[in-house]
C-alpha cells in the first residue's frame, strides 16, 4: 500500500506542476484581455469626446 502511495505522489507531482502552469497562463490571458478592453474603451471614449468637442466648435 505504501508503494502505491509513493507511486501516486510521483505521478501527481508533474500533473500538479502542469495544472499550476496552465492556471498561470490563463491568468496572463485574462489580464491581456482586460488590458485590450480597457485600451479599446479609452480609444472609443476619446473619439466620442473629440467628436463632440469639434462639433461644438464647428
Amino acid at each position: 500500500m505504501l508503494e502505491l502511495q509513493e507511486l501516486l505522489k510521483e505521478v501527481n507531482a508533474p500533473l500538479f506542476e502542469l495544472v499550476k502552469q496552465y492556471n498561470e497562463k490563463i491568468i496572463q490571458i485574462n489580464a491581456s484581455k482586460v488590458l485590450i478592453e480597457k485600451i479599446t474603451l479609452e480609444e472609443v471614449t476619446n473619439e466620442y469626446i473629440d467628436f463632440f468637442l469639434l462639433d461644438d466648435k464647428g
